[in-house]
């Protein structure tokens, strides 16, 4: 109730502050070649093909692990199975 003017007054002062910027955003054109020139010299220092084990092996057994303490999580509020 008290509070309804100040804040009508805050976001008029806001309203006036911000009613005079304009913005246009633009991408370059070339935009999409830096990355790929971005992401050639990732993969020239780190080598997808050859990582790829060691990166499916953690990323699965974190996967494992979370599906474990989810499982263990929801087996704890069946009364007979227990926590």
């Amino acid at each position: 109730m008290i509070w309804r003017p100040f804040i009508r007054f805050v976001l008029g002062l806001l309203e006036s502050a911000f009613s005079g910027f304009s913005v246009n955003v633009v991408l370059p054109e070339n935009v999409f070649s830096v990355f790929n020139t971005i992401f050639g010299v990732i993969g020239y220092f780190f080598p997808i093909r050859a990582l790829l084990p060691i990166l499916v092996i953690s990323i699965s057994l974190s996967v494992l692990r979370i599906t474990i303490s989810i499982i263990r999580f929801v087996k704890g509020f069946i009364p007979t199975m227990g926590g």
